[in-house]
């Protein structure tokens, strides 16, 4: 009786275990980003479903899927005759966008960004092709290698201001 007592509570303890895990593996696998007064949580992994590359001197929009179909865009500014450093805009894909939100240099927004492309980047593509297409003189082929070329860009840009 005593034995079936122990094996009850380490069951229940087991199952404990798990279902923290489990709750604690999902909380850190999330990425919120709030702007406009409200947050919107991205699950890991979040793929590149497009890039876009406008004729305005430089933009680059990127729209996002994570693993539950939730859709996030934001972008690169590269519009002629704006300031330097170029600012980050999220919620649309091209800074004057309807819910386009301009973000602070550096800021915490930002730095999300720049990780969201970091981890797919990472996930995504090998040391060796990354390697290839940071130089710039290698022009890209397929419209894979110009999105890697992108997130490079646009990765290089946040990292180094």
């Amino acid at each position: 009786m005593e034995r079936k007592k122990l094996l009850v509570r380490i069951f229940i303890i087991a199952v404990t275990l798990l279902v923290g895990l489990k709750v604690y593996g999902e909380q850190a696998n999330i990425i919120e980003i709030t702007f406009s007064g409200k947050t919107v949580k991205l699950y890991s992994p979040i793929t590149i479903e497009n890039v876009l590359s406008y004729y305005d001197g430089g933009t680059t929009g990127f729209i996002t899927k994570d693993s539950k179909g939730t859709k996030f865009s934001f972008c690169l500014d590269g519009r002629m005759h704006q300031p330097n450093p170029r600012h980050i805009f999220i919620g649309s894909n091209y800074p004057t966008g309807p819910v386009a939100v301009e973000v602070p240099i550096g800021g915490a927004q930002e730095k999300i960004i720049l990780k969201i492309l970091e981890d797919w980047l990472r996930a995504n593509v090998s040391q060796e092709q990354q390697v290839k297409l940071s130089n710039w003189n290698n022009v890209a082929t397929t419209q894979e290698e110009g999105t890697i070329k992108s997130v490079l860009r646009v990765i290089g840009e946040l990292k180094n201001r």
